[in-house]
């Protein structure tokens, strides 16, 4: 009696660890190319940071103060200035001081923390596969492994079938940020 009870007891747990049939489901996906263009913060140079914060807090600073507080020679410091002027962050005043320009004040008034905030244009590229069902991101199939019996399903939404392209870019809209964290990690383990 107790032996045809752990007999039973031990076919019930063999059925639930192995796995007697499986089901596959085909969903029709697409692949799109999708390029655009997205604003990433840049980092400054140290010290182009630093001597940013040294006007913000200061107001108004003359060449000797950048000077004596970095310890830089002239040419060192004058260029320094050069680098902020060309990138329109100081101007010189009445006073013949340098002070932030008006586009530099914005850095710091948009950020929290009064830190300089910088922003810079970057070209993104990449395919991404959407299920045609639901326009979610989809995985990329896997090619090795063959499947002789799945079940497939088909897209009903007539709708979405013949507008793929706006579906899928406003699927990607949507989804950017974990679309953007899967091809960081696929890109990280191609690099590897």
């Amino acid at each position: 009696m107790r032996r045809g009870r752990n007999d039973y007891i031990g076919r019930k747990k063999l059925r639930e660890i192995l796995a007697v049939d499986e089901i596959t489901f085909a969903i029709p996906a697409q692949s799109f190319a999708i390029e655009c263009s997205i604003s990433a913060e840049e980092a400054l140079p140290v010290v182009t940071e630093f001597a940013l914060r040294i006007a913000y807090v200061c107001g108004t600073f003359s060449p000797v103060q950048i000077q004596g507080f970095f310890g830089f020679t002239k040419k060192e410091t004058g260029a320094v200035i050069q680098t902020l002027l060309n990138g329109r962050l100081i101007k010189w005043n009445e006073d013949e001081l340098l002070e932030l320009t008006p586009y530099a004040l914005t850095r710091f008034q948009d950020s929290s923390g009064h830190l300089p905030r910088f922003f810079k244009i970057q070209e993104w590229n990449s395919e991404v596969v959407f299920d045609l069902i639901s326009f979610s991101p989809a995985g990329r199939p896997n090619r090795l492994k063959r499947v002789n019996s799945f079940v497939e399903l088909a897209a009903r939404n007539v709708e979405k079938q013949s507008r793929t392209i706006q579906y899928a870019e406003q699927a990607f809209q949507e989804h950017f940020h974990s679309i953007c964290k899967k091809t960081k990690r696929r890109s990280i383990r191609l690099v590897r």
